[in-house]
């Protein structure tokens, strides 16, 4: 007897939240380069061939659990005022966020900030690739908000926020 499709996907579905949560607590624990597919397939109960039903690689698989980590932060910095604060309590609370943050998730803030590299970004799909970009382009839009209200209010001297 077939099996229905929408229980088709939630096998799919929870095949690749199984081989991600692996993936997770193995590069948390041993790092990009302490970690294999092997070792990810392994944990999470499958063959590494099954990995490769979800995942590229080893590279998408370490860019998907960055980009959860990149998630948590672009929370984190939104929820800062864009109102009723100045420029100077703006920067200020963004620099108490990214240390709170590597405090609270140090394992992301690792893996973001040290072990992920543009050839291992470059490894991943496109879909992965504009994702991570947007992603960056979100966090340091936060920045780029308050850089420009500073300027609109003078408190800061005309500059490109991009830069």
């Amino acid at each position: 007897m077939p099996v229905p499709s929408n229980q088709r996907k939630n096998r799919t579905r929870n095949r690749r939240e199984e081989i991600l949560g692996a993936a997770r607590s193995l590069f948390f624990e041993r790092g990009y380069h302490g970690t294999t597919v092997e070792q990810i397939a392994k944990r999470a109960g499958y063959s590494k061939r099954a990995v490769y039903l979800d995942f590229l690689n080893k590279d998408e698989l370490f860019i998907t659990v960055c980009a959860e980590g990149g998630e948590r932060l672009f929370e984190k910095l939104n929820q800062i005022p864009r109102e009723g604060i100045s420029f100077e309590s703006a920067i200020d609370q963004f620099v108490k966020t990214y240390i709170e943050y590597s405090r609270d998730h140090g394992e992301y803030y690792r893996m973001i900030f040290s072990e992920a590299t543009p050839e291992i970004i470059a490894n991943c799909s496109s879909a992965l690739r504009e994702r991570t970009a947007q992603l960056e382009h979100d966090n340091i839009d936060v920045v780029v908000q308050w850089i420009r209200r500073a300027i609109e209010e003078k408190q800061i001297r005309e500059v490109d926020p991009w830069d």
